[in-house]
């Protein structure tokens, strides 16, 4: 088994804290996408790229120029995620939400979440959200 990248998308808007993001349409004004990959061995490797979509196609363009054949993607069940892991021709782990943030294997997402905890933290201490402080880290 290759090297374990957590995976995951989260949503940074003017409007606050989005309450269950994924049943929200991509193209809602006012929200931004971002796609962030953490090495879980070596958390010095960190990814993060604004994405216009969710959509598997577009995920996977994104990550193929980044994610070595053999490795293993690590995400929540997100349904982009099995179809990238098809196209890329890697493994596939699951971390469901809804039945706690660490798999029956032990296998989590902590990291990518934790990032993402600190960075809207930050956002909202300084209120002046993405525009500002933040633009360079999705570019």
């Amino acid at each position: 088994m290759g090297v374990i990248l957590e995976v995951d998308e989260t949503v940074i808007s003017r409007r606050g804290i989005i309450i269950n993001p994924t049943t929200l349409s991509d193209e809602v004004a006012d929200m931004v996408w971002i796609l962030g990959v953490v090495d879980q061995t070596n958390i010095r490797f960190f990814f993060i790229k604004r994405v216009e979509n969710r959509q598997s196609n577009a995920l996977a363009r994104v990550l193929d120029g980044i994610i070595r054949v053999g490795s293993v993607l690590c995400g929540d069940g997100y349904p982009s995620y099995p179809a990238v892991a098809v196209n890329l021709n890697l493994s596939h782990i699951i971390v469901n939400h809804s039945h706690g943030f660490v798999n029956e294997d032990g296998d989590n997402t902590n990291t990518i979440e934790s990032f993402w905890s600190h960075l809207k933290s930050s956002m909202r201490k300084k209120k002046r959200g993405y525009e500002a402080k933040h633009r360079f880290m999705v570019r």
